[in-house]
């Protein structure tokens, strides 16, 4: 379950500034705001279950666990071409500073992600019942906001 702790850290980092500025966004710019909504969203379906206050539903993990293995890797960095930063982006000029952070942690969610989606049937056992939001990625989202 430590895989959903990296996946959630990194998805709630870089969801947070597609929610706020998603309308008006065009082109790729609403593509990648898309998929980061559609991660944000998988978060917030899980995230009850995950700290305890909801039964705990394997399937809605897979499901979740398979909109992130979607957005991330290469799906999400190739929606981040050099120069997209119009407005409404919110995304930080620390994306294409450190590309090859970025790009290993966009990587590393995909390989979470899919790791997560085969270890859903493993309940909560791994985790002590429940997940904290202790942050085991530091600052990894804060590339984008």
């Amino acid at each position: 379950m430590k895989l959903l702790k990296i996946t959630t850290c990194l998805v709630a980092g870089l969801s947070g500034a597609a929610v706020l500025a998603h309308s008006g966004a065009t082109g790729i710019v609403k593509e990648r705001m898309e998929g980061m909504m559609a991660m944000g969203n998988a978060v917030e379906a899980v995230t009850p279950m995950m700290r305890g206050e909801e039964a705990f539903d394997a399937e809605r993990l897979r499901e979740a666990a398979r909109t992130f293995a979607a957005h991330s890797g290469e799906e999400i960095t190739s929606r981040f071409p050099e120069g997209s930063t119009e407005a409404p982006s919110e995304a930080k000029d620390e994306i294409w500073e450190d590309w090859e952070r970025f790009a290993a942690l966009s990587d590393q969610l995909k390989t979470s992600a899919e790791g997560l989606e085969q270890a859903a049937g493993n309940g909560l056992s791994g985790a002590g019942g429940h997940m904290s939001g202790e942050s085991m990625m530091g600052d990894a989202g804060s590339m984008m906001g």
